[in-house]
């Protein structure tokens, strides 16, 4: 830098001056000192307050300032005080008289309040604390703030009053002591507040006060008669040598006052003093020697001195204004002393009043060399610009009228590293570098801005998304959600798997619709300093297109079976919830989840829920049940081909569904998935087949391999789901090698068996490359964790692989079936009529293999919803008692893409009377698969009554009836349930044996109940309806999915808020029927989702309140934290990945690496050490500093093939930098020769495959 020379010129004064204007003074005449060092290339201040500020204190990391409001006109002239702190401020000579009483009853009100904000010393959003209206006559804040990291301190009328940090708008005031009120000036330091109060008005007496900051003792240390005090302060120092000292000084006239309240001695200890700076002890260390300092700073006039007071000896001068400029204003830190000067120019003519002020913000050394003039500023009238200055961090402020503004005190030393803005993604869940992924309406929208140094990294940056309008104005902006917090340290090689190496922004909900602008800036406060802005904003993003979502509807039903003699369901949080979060997470939808009976019209995810218990599904599980046996395939020495039983109960399920579907009158609009879990030892293979839109999956806890959320049934239901939406398993376009060894199974084979041969990534990549990525927000409510997924890590969730997200290419076909299928549309119809009739409703499968067929169930019904019947290679038959063939009717079969050689059939078709037996006939050879007796008589039932049941009925409750068949057939009994007099029915029971049952009430909901006990001896039914009952209302169930229960947060920080209630009358609980609400803040808004930057500091229930339709309500709440901690990250462990797996083919003995990024997201050094507990996994060291690179290496050899094993990678890092010791665990695992998995939960050697698809 080279030195730079500043002059100024004497104004011309042609008349009186009396009203000042404020402004930048132009140069020349009067001429500045040549600098002796390089001066300050930042010349132009930040501007830090615009206007208003009256005073302001500063406590590190914040800088606290108060407004007043305008005086009754005439303008009262109510002396300013001001007061240089402990924490680096002092200002001008001035003087406070106690006024007159100005209490003016009938003066107007006017629209200035009185208020306390703050702002980070390195610049952030303003926050207000207090504020208050009073009248232009009254005042509450009666003297200059003072603030420490706990409270900030004024007096009013009342006393000395002190005011949390952490207040919000409309927080009172806490009274410290009564003893010192009205016009006071006020200085602040560790253990006291204290004030200086002039009393009378001529002749004055001024006394000096020490207020306990924690007892609110106040104690009277001097009354000055005839003495008009000002500017106090104090100082606290220790040394071995001398002890502790404490002083409260002042300013008489221009004499500096010291008092010692230990000794009562009083010293004049200068004068002719124009301002000074009180520094107390400092401690350091000189040549190796440990040094004590007691000083204070003096400006007397053009000079600067320094006051000993361990020597009680004034210094001599350490700077001279070699302008002749006064030194009215000091403040010091270990290496600078930085002064306020002030050079005036009389009006002319005389006599006028007032002249040309300009004044100086100057900075030495300690010892007073190399001088520089950081900035000036000229103003014309009566008083000089420059009121106050203040030090904090690497920063100088001061109050310039009512603005107040910052400069580094020294540029040049800093390290001036230029950033920029390196990428902007724009992500939903998954995106390509380029943005072309398309963006859903509604959906939970995050922008990943990308940053990087060019040199060192540097720590303490922070960053804002703003939301512009058409002409590229801000209309909104938002701060990052980072999980360290706002700022961030920008490093020069960032790494794109740890969110914490960028900055991360969540959207508020309002803003996620088409025709969003958005533009990102790296470091708009400018701290740290830059050598060039000119690349720290982003290209202006948008428009935006958010395309509309679909509404998806899915039955989901629980089923619960018998096995081992214990009753067996999923479970509600970990299997049912969490598989709601993925779906919302992964899938192209709006991030609305809806529980509405399935019926709403809103975008998103509509899930409802029955459970049903089977009583025979247990046998099915276990496949024990005769009808599994068509599913395995013998060759013809007795060997097995194929063994497809553990798919029994997934059929069987789809079939009951399908039959649901049309029990209940449900059209094709909504989706039925089954949830059977597998808690008792068996696994059931999930698969979609035998009926449209149906499809089921086992629920359960293994990891397979790689899945570390305590549930596989979230991503197992997706890709159940997706089958039903069009998807098919990718062609991994590799060999079955090189698949297994990447954790994929060929089981969908190449094109010729079925697999997607569209799909573009080879192994089932999510994209193209690792810039391609996955984005989970997580789910914290559930343990799950925010993380990146690179684009050829992951694999497709339509695929037979590990490490399961959503592509690209499935998240656009899933999409455009949505859109495609009007069904889908959020104004689909939900329930369908049905035709009236006499007809056989058949459902079953064809082993084309084996040439047999199974007939799953087959009812006689009076009403159905005809699909097409199709004419094809099989038919049937309808025959009579002598087998004469009384119908034929040819259908074709849908074909499963992945068990080959498994049909399946699902018609309706007209009966004939005297119909004894149906056949299931292949027309090619007239040969017949399966047959099906029709008996002529239906079963009767009767009797339908709860037995003992209270009133209204709640609670497990049990149900009889009455049964015959005239034919003696074996009956079995499927229960409904009405809550609305037998205007609609779902089924609670299926296939029971005997004719009585016991019925969990818990979740059917309350209104006029009917239960339907429906009797079928394999075709023909019966059915009796119990009389009317009142069944008990139930409480809606609301539930908050984000934010997570404890989350902290900054103030100012974006919360979106999600949630939604269950409702057994109703469905669900909606719109305005959901209320949420803040203990601090009070109502926040109704609907399921809602947004908020406001809310206030400190510790917030968030309550959401759901009132169903018959005026019962239920509350759910969580914890929510908002700090206004400012201050800056120190050493701040991250890492990346969050997780690790690592898949290995059968018998393989080569170790595999994988790589894990430690970083450091504050400032300072971060040491680090590494561990792990698991034999087969090793590291590449366990010990660093970070950034580093940590390679994990897993060895398979000796691990038995079909393995899965779990270990887990812990770093630690010390307590260091002012940080406690911080822990970062990642979970590591490995899976080997698994064809796809191993579910832990499968027995011994039991192989566990993914489901399948039939179409």
């Amino acid at each position: 830098m080279k030195t730079r020379r500043i002059s100024l010129k004497p104004l011309a004064m042609a008349a009186a001056i009396c009203v000042a204007s404020a402004g930048l003074h132009p140069q020349g005449g009067l001429t500045r000192r040549a600098m002796a060092s390089p001066d300050v290339p930042l010349d132009v201040p930040s501007v830090m307050v615009n206007s208003g500020a009256v005073s302001f204190s500063i406590a590190a990391p914040k800088l606290f300032w108060n407004t007043s409001h305008d005086p009754c006109p005439p303008a009262l002239a109510l002396a300013e005080a001001s007061a240089p702190e402990q924490g680096g401020e002092t200002a001008p000579p001035s003087v406070m008289a106690e006024a007159q009483s100005v209490d003016a009853p009938d003066a107007p009100l006017v629209p200035d309040a009185e208020t306390v904000n703050r702002i980070a010393v390195q610049g952030s959003e303003i926050r207000k604390l207090f504020t208050v209206d009073e009248t232009c006559a009254q005042y509450e804040i009666r003297s200059n703030i003072v603030a420490d990291d706990n409270y900030v301190y004024w007096t009013n009328n009342t006393g000395l009053v002190r005011l949390s940090v952490n207040a919000n708008p409309g927080d009172p005031t806490q009274l410290v002591t009564n003893q010192v009120s009205g016009y006071t000036e006020l200085a602040i330091d560790g253990t006291y507040v204290v004030a200086l109060k002039v009393l009378g008005s001529g002749p004055y007496t001024s006394q000096i006060w020490r207020i306990n900051k924690a007892s609110g003792a106040a104690a009277l240390l001097q009354t000055r008669n005839n003495i008009y005090a000002a500017r106090i302060a104090s100082s606290y120092s220790f040394s071995i040598a001398n002890g502790e000292r404490y002083y409260v000084y002042w300013m008489e006239g221009n004499n500096l006052m010291r008092f010692e309240p230990a000794t009562s001695a009083l010293t004049t200890i200068a004068t002719g003093v124009t301002g000074y700076y009180a520094e107390g002890g400092r401690t350091v260390f000189v040549g190796g020697f440990l040094i004590f300092t007691d000083l204070v700073f003096i400006a007397q006039n053009t000079q600067v001195r320094t006051y000993s007071n361990y020597a009680n000896a004034l210094n001599p001068p350490v700077y001279t204004s070699s302008d002749g400029n006064k030194v009215f204003g000091i403040v010091t830190d270990k290496d600078y002393m930085l002064m306020l000067e002030e050079y005036f120019l009389p009006c002319s003519p005389q006599p006028c009043f007032g002249g040309a002020y300009t004044h100086y913000v100057t900075r030495a050394t300690r010892n007073g060399s190399n001088p520089g003039t950081l900035y000036f500023s000229t103003v014309s009238g009566i008083n000089g610009p420059i009121q106050r200055i203040g030090a904090a961090s690497d920063y100088v402020f001061w109050q310039e009228g009512g603005a107040i503004k910052r400069l580094p005190k020294n540029a040049s030393a800093l390290p001036l590293t230029n950033m920029k803005i390196t990428g902007v993604m724009i992500t939903q869940g998954i995106q390509r570098p380029d943005n072309s992924v398309i963006l859903i309406e509604g959906r939970r929208t995050f922008v990943r801005v990308f940053v990087q140094s060019d040199g060192p990294a540097v720590a303490g940056v922070t960053a804002r998304l703003e939301r512009l309008d058409s002409g590229n104005n801000v209309v909104e902006t938002v701060l990052p959600v980072n999980s360290v917090g706002t700022n961030l340290t920008v490093r020069p090689s960032p790494v794109r798997t740890n969110l914490n190496d960028s900055f991360l922004f969540e959207l508020p909900w309002s803003w996620i619709t088409s025709g969003l602008r958005l533009r990102a800036r790296l470091n708009p406060y400018q701290a740290p300093p830059e050598s060039n802005y000119a690349d720290n904003t982003s290209a202006v993003q948008g428009p935006l297109t958010f395309n509309p979502s679909a509404a998806l509807k899915i039955q989901f039903v629980a089923w619960g079976y018998v096995l081992n003699n214990q009753l067996w369901y999923p479970r509600f949080i970990q299997d049912i919830i969490q598989t709601y979060s993925w779906l919302i997470r992964a899938y192209p939808l709006a991030s609305k989840i809806t529980f509405d009976g399935a019926v709403g019209n809103q975008p998103g995810l509509h899930p409802n829920l029955w459970f049903v218990g089977d009583d025979v599904l247990g046998t099915l599980v276990d496949r024990t049940n005769p009808t599994c046996q068509d599913l395995l395939v013998k060759n013809p020495d007795g060997t097995t081909k194929t063994d497809n039983r553990s798919s029994c109960a997934s059929r069987y399920t789809n079939i009951q569904m399908g039959a649901m579907r049309k029990e209940s009158g449900i059209s094709q609009s909504r989706f039925f998935y089954g949830m059977i879990t597998d808690a008792a030892g068996e696994f059931p293979r999930g698969q979609a087949c035998c009926q449209p839109n149906v499809s089921t999956g086992p629920t359960g806890s293994g990891t397979w391999g790689w899945d570390t959320d305590g549930s596989y049934a979230d991503w197992y239901a997706a890709h159940e789901i997706g089958h039903t939406l069009g998807r098919g398993h990718p062609d991994l376009k590799a060999t079955s090698n090189v698949a297994t060894n990447n954790g994929c199974n060929l089981y969908d084979g190449p094109t010729t068996n079925g697999g997607d041969t569209n799909y573009p990534w080879q192994l089932a990549y999510i994209g193209q490359t690792n810039e391609t990525e996955g984005f989970d927000a997580g789910d914290p409510s559930l343990g799950i964790p925010r993380a990146i997924y690179q684009g050829t890590v992951w694999r497709d969730m339509m695929s037979y692989c590990n490490n399961q997200w959503i592509s690209d290419y499935t998240y656009q076909g899933i999409y455009n079936y949505m859109q495609a299928n009007s069904s889908l549309t959020a104004a689909a119809q939900d329930f369908v009529a049905q035709v009236s009739g006499d007809f056989l409703d058949i459902q079953g499968t064809i082993i084309a293999d084996t040439n047999t067929a199974s007939i799953q169930r087959l009812r006689r019904v009076s009403s159905a919803t005809i699909p097409p019947l199709v004419p094809g290679p099989y038919a049937i038959r309808l025959f009579d008692a002598g087998s004469t063939q009384l119908a034929s009717y040819a259908f074709t079969p849908e074909a499963s893409d992945e068990i080959h050689s498994l049909l399946y059939f699902d018609q309706v078709v007209n009966f004939v009377a005297g119909t004894r037996q149906v056949r299931i006939v292949r027309l090619g050879d007239g040969q017949t698969l399966a047959t099906a007796n029709i008996s002529p008589n239906a079963p009767v039932v009767s009797n339908v009554a709860l037995q003992g049941a209270p009133n209204p009925v709640t609670g497990t409750v049990t149900l009889s009836w009455s049964a015959s068949d005239a034919d003696g057939d074996a009956l079995t009994f499927d229960v409904l349930y009405s809550r609305n007099g037998g205007t609609s029915f779902q089924r609670v029971r299926s296939s029971v044996s005997g004719t009585s049952t016991t019925i969990d009430t818990t979740t059917l909901g309350g209104g006029t109940g009917i239960l339907r006990v429906v009797a079928n001896d394999g075709a023909n039914t019966g059915q009796a309806d119990s009389a009317p009952f009142a069944m008990a209302n139930k409480l809606p169930m609301p539930m908050i999915f984000i934010p997570h229960d404890g989350l902290r947060i900054h103030y100012g920080q974006l919360i979106n808020f999600s949630g939604a209630a269950m409702d057994w009358q109703d469905g669900g609980v909606t719109g305005a029927n959901l209320v949420w609400s803040s203990n601090l803040n009070g109502p926040l808004g109704t609907g399921e989702q809602i947004s908020s930057q406001t809310l206030k500091v400190g510790t917030h229930t968030i309550t959401l309140k759901a009132t169903n339709s018959q005026g019962l309500m239920a509350t759910t709440s969580i914890t929510v934290i908002v700090d206004d901690d400012l201050s800056l990250l120190g050493p701040t462990l991250t890492a990346a990945p969050v997780q690790v797996s690592f898949s290995f083919a059968k018998d393989a003995a080569t170790p595999k690496n994988v790589t894990v990024a430690i970083g450091n997201a504050g400032s300072g050094d971060l040491n680090w050490t590494a561990s792990v507990n698991a034999p087969w996994l090793s590291l590449s060291t366990s010990s660093g500093t970070a950034p580093a690179n940590l390679t994990l290496t897993a060895n398979p050899a000796g691990i038995a093939n079909g393995s899965t094993l779990s270990a887990t990678l812990t770093l630690v890092a010390p307590a260091q930098g002012g940080q406690p010791t911080q822990t970062l665990t990642i979970p590591v695992l490995l899976g080997k020769d698994i064809p796809l998995y191993v579910g832990t939960s499968d027995p011994p050697q039991r192989k566990v495959y993914t489901p399948i698809i039939v179409r």
